[in-house]
């Protein structure tokens, strides 16, 4: 995927050094790691628990050791100057209670805070609930079952009748993301949609 390497190789040369300087530390710091014994938030080989845990579901299903060392990588690109700016600005919204002398925040003003409200609305716009990443190591077929939609709206008219609740009564509202299965990577609809097939030809 993407151009090949020689179209810009600067850049494609300083990626592949940054990848390979990870691999080898993530084959240094898990070397003996006990994996059983290590439940902390923060310790010296991983550091957070964030990159811990991800270096072991990636490793899990057994993906490739590039493939890992860019996925981690990508961590370090969280932007230092984004995060200083709205440390900056709820700053602002910040006040000393009096009683204990420790800061505590004025909800009035955090829901002022523009940087603050544009981040939160970025983040309720993606809603996702877990980071789905492949690692394709053979070739793809696609199954001549793809057609199936195709055939379906080319030869009926569909009509929308209801959305229905599981034990098939109507529901008064559309379906939305099922929440029983939060972090599951993907979240089924929680109604089924009842429609009328009228064939065309």
């Amino acid at each position: 995927m993407g151009l090949p390497k020689w179209l810009n190789a600067k850049p494609a040369k300083a990626h592949d050094a940054y990848v390979s300087a990870i691999e080898r530390w993530l084959g240094d710091v898990s070397a003996g790691f006990d994996w059983k014994a290590t439940e902390a938030d923060w310790e010296h080989r991983f550091g957070g628990r964030a990159v811990r845990e991800l270096y072991r579901w990636t490793k899990e299903p057994d993906w490739r050791d590039e493939v890992i060392a860019a996925t981690l990588g990508a961590l370090a690109f969280a932007d230092p100057s984004l995060l200083r700016a709205v440390r900056e600005e709820i700053a602002t919204a910040t006040d000393t209670d009096p009683a204990t002398g420790k800061p505590i925040l004025d909800n009035q003003r955090l829901v002022g805070l523009p940087l603050l409200q544009s981040i939160w609305t970025e983040t309720l716009r993606l809603r996702i609930n877990f980071n789905i990443m492949r690692d394709v190591k053979h070739p793809v077929v696609l199954d001549s079952g793809a057609t199936t939609v195709a055939a379906i709206v080319s030869r009926f008219d569909l009509e929308v009748v209801a959305w229905t609740k599981a034990d098939g009564s109507t529901s008064p509202r559309a379906a939305e993301s099922d929440l029983r299965y939060c972090g599951a990577g993907a979240m089924p609809p929680d109604r089924d949609l009842k429609i009328r097939w009228k064939r065309i030809h």
